[in-house]
């Protein structure tokens, strides 16, 4: 991608791993939730808490991130195209592969925007915001109608 990959794990015969753009990018949000958010959130908790908190956050950014990702695999697959590994870097990921001439793969693959997006890590902020009062109706816009 832009530097050094590293590869941490498999998932599905599929290579997952980070550019060390993602790092400095992860570093940057741990450092901006447990110093920023997080604090005026929830005040007189232990710095330490606050940086803890700002982990979790990162790890839910990694693990969505990677759902995603692998939504756009399993799409590419199902239309016969090769997929060689998943990289995360500092403007989110991408699913590395050998795109077809139909076009029918990027159609399929636009129709999991919504699946990939819609994993449990993103009502995770919308209950958040909902604790602290930012939304009064939680239920209300998780579900709609």
């Amino acid at each position: 991608m832009f530097g050094k990959r590293i590869t941490l794990f498999t998932v599905l015969g599929i290579r997952i791993g980070i550019d060390m753009s993602w790092a400095f990018l992860a570093l940057l949000v741990a450092w901006s939730l447990a110093q920023g958010f997080f604090p005026a959130v929830y005040e007189g908790l232990p710095v330490l808490a606050y940086w803890w908190m700002g982990l979790a956050g990162v790890l839910g950014l990694f693990i969505s991130l990677i759902i995603h990702e692998l939504m756009h695999s399993l799409v590419a697959r199902a239309f016969g195209t090769p997929v060689r590994g998943i990289t995360l870097f500092a403007l989110g990921g991408v699913a590395a592969g050998d795109a077809g001439d139909d076009g029918v793969f990027e159609l399929g693959e636009a129709g999991v925007f919504p699946a990939g997006n819609a994993d449990a890590f993103d009502a995770v902020p919308v209950g958040m915001f909902a604790e602290v009062g930012f939304v009064e109706d939680e239920e209300r816009i998780l579900f709609p109608i």
